[in-house]
């Protein structure tokens, strides 16, 4: 019997421990948005996400609803090892759009854009990934990194947005 149990504490441990982390834009479980109190689905991914204030690129994000009902849309980004920086769920990075409305997330205020929603990035961010979760699916958004100094940018690129796991031109 003590066999047994010394066994199975050892059989519990190496399963414990070979059980994967969890971690990126995937695997970390999805936000339930603080406005609205819904649980969030995942509309887009984006890699490349910048945010170095000694560089002077952040990285901006525009979202408009597209739906006939208000839609809480949040930007969470994530690190390089897939770590999460800010957490929508506690209302950083969310925001209530009404029909057709366009708001404007940002990592860092930049020269160039009125920002509607700050990220809370208060860590530098170097090849890094986001998420855009929403209440619902019928949103449209891009993504770029651009020079935060300068109107207009010196520098300004458009990031891939992936629609969940379609990227465009597949």
């Amino acid at each position: 019997m003590r066999y047994a149990t010394i066994l199975g504490g050892i059989t519990l441990c190496l399963t414990v421990a070979a059980a994967p982390a969890r971690a990126g834009i995937v695997d970390t479980p999805l936000p339930v948005l603080p406005s609205t109190g819904e649980q969030s689905k995942l509309v887009f991914a984006i890699t490349g996400v910048i945010s170095r204030s000694a560089a002077t690129l952040e990285t901006v994000f525009h979202c408009t609803n597209l739906d006939s009902k208000p839609v809480e849309i949040a930007v969470e980004v994530f690190d390089l090892g897939g770590t999460r920086v800010n957490d929508a769920s506690t209302g950083v990075g969310a925001a209530v759009h009404q029909p057709g409305v366009t708001l404007t997330y940002v990592t860092r205020d930049t020269a160039a854009y009125a920002e509607d929603v700050f990220l809370g990035i208060s860590v530098p961010i170097n090849q890094g990934s986001a998420r855009i979760v929403a209440t619902s699916s019928k949103i449209i958004c891009t993504a770029q990194v651009l020079d935060e100094v300068n109107n207009p940018p010196a520098s300004i690129t458009a990031l891939h947005v992936v629609s969940r796991t379609k990227q465009k031109g597949d």
